[in-house]
């Protein structure tokens, strides 16, 4: 009674429910985010202790989760619990899971959404930038990566390397010495996925290069 006294909340128990919540979701970013996959087993398990708890959290990484294992039922089973109206974590998520069911406007309205909804929803600008990377609107997707990293989120891990997955992609000629070098500087703090990608783009500079 104290605790619900002194905090306005529902006691002891509804705190510990929020702090597994938000645990599961930190090991599910990591797993689903970072490519982190040693993390899996022990982020399922912590979505399993929290879905009970009610809190969005729980949710979150119950679809992040899903989406690594790239199913489209389980993640939007999870995300049917949220309000994705209200919740832009869950339109980045709808985002994704029409994106892997190959529905990129669907995917690119979802992005859209998040960021109207929640700005502060990083990935989801990623994402909605990523949407453009194609030849016919190269120009776009440059100038929308542009926007990313000079103002909304320069110092967002995931964007810089999505924006060197697009320079790659469309050729050019000085991403190869900036991937060396960014590699060389951020290497031993990136996860497994976002290392990944980077040497892919690496790969892929080096190809059109020759």
């Amino acid at each position: 009674w104290g605790a619900r006294t002194l905090l306005g909340r529902g006691g002891l128990a509804e705190i510990h429910g929020a702090i597994d919540a938000l645990e599961a979701r930190v090991l599910a970013e990591r797993v689903w985010l970072f490519g982190e996959r040693t993390l899996e087993g022990t982020a399922r398990q912590a979505v399993q202790t929290a879905r009970g708890s009610g809190s969005p959290d729980a949710h979150w990484a119950g679809a992040m989760l899903a989406l690594f294992r790239r199913s489209g039922d389980a993640a939007r089973e999870a995300i049917g619990r949220l309000d994705p109206a209200q919740d832009g974590i869950a339109q980045l998520l709808l985002g994704e899971v029409a994106r892997l069911d190959g529905d990129d406007a669907a995917a690119s309205a979802a992005y859209t959404a998040a960021v109207g909804i929640d700005p502060g929803v990083l990935p989801a600008h990623t994402a909605a930038a990523q949407m453009l990377d194609r030849p016919q609107t190269l120009d776009a997707a440059r100038a929308a990566f542009d926007t990313l990293l000079e103002s909304t989120a320069p110092n967002h891990v995931d964007s810089r390397i999505a924006f060197f997955v697009h320079r790659a992609r469309a050729g050019d000629p000085k991403v190869g010495a900036e991937l060396d070098a960014y590699i060389a500087e951020h290497d031993s703090v990136l996860g497994p996925g976002q290392r990944a990608r980077l040497y892919l783009a690496r790969g892929d500079a080096a190809l059109r290069a020759d």
